[in-house]
């Protein structure tokens, strides 16, 4: 039962709520910079995305509404979220609520609504934690689905002539309130803005972003100083692959966005400091902050320097459409098919025959080909070297092969739930190692387009990893499982830089989901396909890295046909091909992949 409260509340000055939304290797080169007149502080709208504060307990019309927004207010500062939440409590309870100050993003799955007498309903929320929010990021902490009760009461107060505009106090409050913060994770996509910070891997060959959650209530002119903070503390845990901020780069002030251009004054060891890499790092981690007519300054030790935006490094170059392909009667064959198959000279050699599933890099110069034989599955490489039949034979299952950007011609592939490096110039293949709890347990792999980051599914779980590299060695940081609604995971892969596209089960049938690379936001997706018996063959190309919220392209396969997912799943058809039906019915194609 419900503590009882006294329903007759002493009277309530109210006043007005005012959402404050605080929170609260390369070649160094000088480039022209313009600098008019002093650094000050601004009010500039930057990316003019505006503040976007959660509504509070008064907002709310109903007690169904209340716990709604209980739920997300959190989002309005979570630096001193218990303080947000505060006000939702009833007043004999409110000052003596101390919670675990955490902030716990959690996934209601259920809500029962009982009432209990004399105004008083009764809420029982069937929830999973996800993860605990600090600064900005995500931590996973995966526990079984819980039940989080209490109850909401009608708290009434006389209105009372403040010499203005008279308002009136109480309304719906929540009795016995729980002990912990919570952040229901559709508050995220509602009341957050994702960000990438962006750190260089260990030989400045590329970026790795690193996903964090920048509350909608922050003024657009202190986006940016949050942002720094972030960046200069270093990269998630999890992350421990990449490298942080230059050593001896520190920032000098507060970041000042100004009319026209963002100034960030830094003190650095100039003689050490790689002025490109640093550029590359600062600008594709505030660019969303700035406007479409703004530039990025930095000024380092006194020194003033425009940031000059490039395709570089490779990883984020600009998009292009990519070519696909397919398996069609045990062949690879371009989709759609005026797109020529002898131009890849990795199918010449004859082996583009008896073909399960496939992977072609370098423009089509080097494949990983799965193929059948008496003994089950084998691996081929084939390059400009010819082809090598590689000593690695799945009995069971073979998962499609992935490439890695580096090091060139190196790949992962699962092989009877284990996971096998093979590189096309060594013309060899070896065992990567892996923690003892996913070990005969993998099912699929998929690499992330800085190649420094995987996905992987071991006994039906989620799971992100770092890589580890020793020349041409790979091997896995401690992976991270990621909470997801499904089961029975078939298929992973990466439809953006910080999302995955995964295939799972859940009320009894297939779904298509995506999920945040720190598990904290998930969506599933119009996936109207009946239910089919088997799915696999997952495969995604990212969508532009310059427009996060664009999804890349998917494809996958159901039942042994290949489909390609746009707002809906889509049958790929042999017609598609060009290829013509004789007497024989032709084959469906299955095995979907887009050229690396």
């Amino acid at each position: 039962m419900t503590r009882r409260v006294r329903r007759t509340v002493a009277c309530v000055v109210a006043t007005a709520s005012v959402a404050a939304g605080g929170a609260g290797c390369g070649v160094p080169t000088e480039t022209e910079v313009r600098v008019d007149g002093p650094v000050a502080e601004a009010e500039v709208s930057g990316s003019g995305v505006q503040s976007d504060p959660p509504p509070g307990p008064d907002d709310a019309t109903d007690d169904r509404q209340l716990v709604d927004y209980f739920l997300q207010a959190a989002a309005a500062d979570p630096a001193d979220a218990v303080e947000k939440l505060r006000p939702f409590i009833h007043s004999e309870q409110r000052g003596s609520w101390r919670p675990d100050p955490r902030v716990m993003v959690v996934r209601v799955e259920d809500i029962t609504r009982t009432p209990a007498g004399d105004d008083e309903v009764r809420f029982d929320l069937k929830l999973r934690r996800v993860g605990v929010l600090t600064d900005g990021a995500i931590e996973p902490q995966i526990q079984e689905p819980e039940t989080v009760a209490f109850s909401v009461v009608r708290e009434t107060a006389p209105v009372q002539d403040l010499g203005h505009e008279p308002m009136s106090g109480g309304g719906y409050r929540i009795v016995d309130p729980p002990r912990f913060v919570m952040l229901e994770d559709r508050a995220l996509e509602r009341y957050f803005l994702p960000r990438s910070l962006y750190f260089w891997d260990a030989d400045y060959d590329v970026l790795v972003p690193d996903l964090r959650w920048l509350p909608r209530a922050v003024p657009a002119a202190r986006r940016p100083q949050i942002i720094l903070d972030w960046l200069l503390a270093g990269p998630s845990p999890w992350l421990d692959s990449v490298v942080g901020v230059a050593d001896g780069v520190n920032q000098v002030g507060r970041a000042v966005p100004e009319e026209d251009t963002l100034v960030i004054e830094l003190s650095a060891p100039t003689a050490e400091l790689e002025h490109r890499a640093l550029d590359a790092q600062f600008w594709w981690t505030l660019r969303p902050e700035l406007a479409s007519d703004m530039t990025l300054t930095l000024v380092i030790d006194g020194r003033p320097r425009q940031v000059v935006t490039s395709d570089w490094p490779p990883n984020l170059a600009a998009w292009e459409p990519p070519r696909s392909f397919a398996v069609v009667g045990g062949e690879v064959r371009a989709y759609p098919g005026d797109e020529a198959t002898t131009e890849l000279p990795a199918l010449d050699h004859g082996v583009n025959s008896g073909v399960e599933s496939a992977a072609l890099s370098q423009g089509g110069r080097i494949g990983a080909l799965v193929r059948a034989d008496s003994d089950g599955l084998r691996l081929l490489l084939t390059g400009a070297s010819g082809v090598t039949e590689t000593e690695l034979r799945g009995v069971g299952t073979m998962s499609r092969p992935v490439w890695l950007r580096e090091p060139t011609g190196t790949g992962l592939v699962v092989a009877d739930h284990r996971l096998y490096r093979f590189n096309v110039r060594e013309e060899q293949v070896a065992e990567v190692p892996v923690p003892a709890f996913m070990a005969g347990q993998l099912t699929a792999v998929a690499a992330a387009p800085d190649g420094r980051r995987l996905a992987l599914i071991a006994g039906g779980e989620l799971y992100v990893a770092a890589m580890r590299r020793d020349g041409n060695l790979v091997g896995l940081h401690e992976p991270q499982m990621l909470p997801t609604t499904a089961t029975d995971l078939a298929g992973v892969a990466f439809s953006r830089p910080d999302r995955l596209a995964v295939l799972g089960r859940e009320d009894g049938r297939y779904w298509l989901y995506e999920i945040t690379v720190d598990g904290g936001l998930e969506e599933r997706l119009s996936f109207d396909l009946g239910a089919p018996q088997s799915l696999g063959n997952l495969v995604a190309y990212p969508g532009d890295p310059e427009r996060e919220s664009r999804r890349g392209l998917m494809m996958f396969e159901a039942d042994g046909r290949a489909y390609a997912y746009r707002q809906a799943p889509e049958a790929i058809r042999a017609e598609e091909f060009g290829l013509e039906a004789a007497e024989e019915e032709l084959p469906d194609p299955r095995a979907p992949f887009f050229l690396e």
